[in-house]
């Protein structure tokens, strides 16, 4: 996965932006931010629909991508989709780590995915190369994403 937003890669995917907003934690106060948009094909074909949130000013805490993909296996206009949950970390070596998709609150919801894959589950073959690819693509083509690179060349300087 990149470390940085590199326009001059090739995707053979697109983004397009779909949302946004910002919740506040009634215990704390704290701001989440939440981005979300539709990646597809270069054909139009929609593979993807994606909710990157994060606390804003917090790089202490993770960025979480919950990714409703179609399965790399299956037609992409098939309305079958899996719900993989990724967290990108900022301090020290930072990284992204896959998780349980099941504890996110769009696991649930029917008209995000059919079912949401155990951490255990999206890191196996086709979940885990085809999650890594569109979370490179989220991360280069988001323009919304801007806090989060800051703070991952920041804890690169600072490592």
């Amino acid at each position: 996965m990149s470390d940085t937003p590199n326009p001059l890669v090739a995707s053979p995917f697109l983004v397009q932006l779909a949302g946004e907003h910002v919740t506040v934690c009634e215990c704390c106060e704290d701001r989440t931010q939440v981005a979300c948009g539709l990646i597809t094909t270069r054909y139009c074909a929609k593979i993807a629909w994606y909710w990157v949130r994060w606390t804003i000013g917090k790089p202490s805490l993770p960025a979480v991508y919950d990714i409703a993909m179609v399965p790399p296996s299956v037609e992409p206009y098939t309305h079958e989709r899996v719900l993989v949950e990724m967290g990108q970390f900022f301090e020290q070596d930072g990284g992204v780590a896959f998780g349980d998709a099941d504890r996110s609150p769009l696991a649930k919801d029917t008209t995000v995915c059919d079912r949401a894959l155990t951490r255990d589950e999206a890191l196996m073959p086709p979940f885990v190369d085809r999650a890594c690819d569109l979370f490179d693509t989220i991360w280069i083509n988001d323009p919304r994403l801007g806090e989060l690179r800051t703070w991952r060349e920041n804890a690169k300087k600072e490592g």
